[in-house]
């Protein structure tokens, strides 16, 4: 499974995924997390399976994952609802923590994850 994650902070979903086995992708904006979410990485030797990108999600192609995962803002969820909904095959699963999509009903919730699926 390829897995994104978008704004991946410090890493610690996307060495997660590739612990339990995915191919997980962060992508990070921000210069001092993206070092420290790639230094950790390479000292776990995940660097096989997980990968930091730094760079705005929002002019990556993500056509290719099979799975995104968002602790987005409200104010940016209509328009990423809009992108994945766009980019993404009608299989793919969304988890969100804490923030909604406007449009969209969650498949399932665990707490304050919500999880979608395109089509769903």
């Amino acid at each position: 499974m390829r897995v994104a994650d978008l704004g991946s902070g410090d890493g610690r979903i996307v060495i997660a995924l590739a612990m339990a086995g995915a191919n997980a992708v962060g992508f990070e904006n921000n210069p001092v997390l993206f070092v420290w979410s790639w230094i950790k990485i390479r000292r776990l030797g995940l660097n096989q399976r997980a990968k930091i990108y730094w760079r705005s999600f929002w002019r990556q192609d993500l056509s290719p994952f099979d799975a995104v995962v968002v602790f987005g803002m409200s104010h940016i969820m209509l328009r990423l609802q809009r992108k994945l909904n766009k980019e993404l095959r009608p299989d793919a699963l969304i988890i969100s923590n804490v923030f909604k999509f406007p449009n969209w009903q969650p498949v399932g919730e665990v707490g304050m994850i919500k999880i979608y699926r395109i089509g769903g």
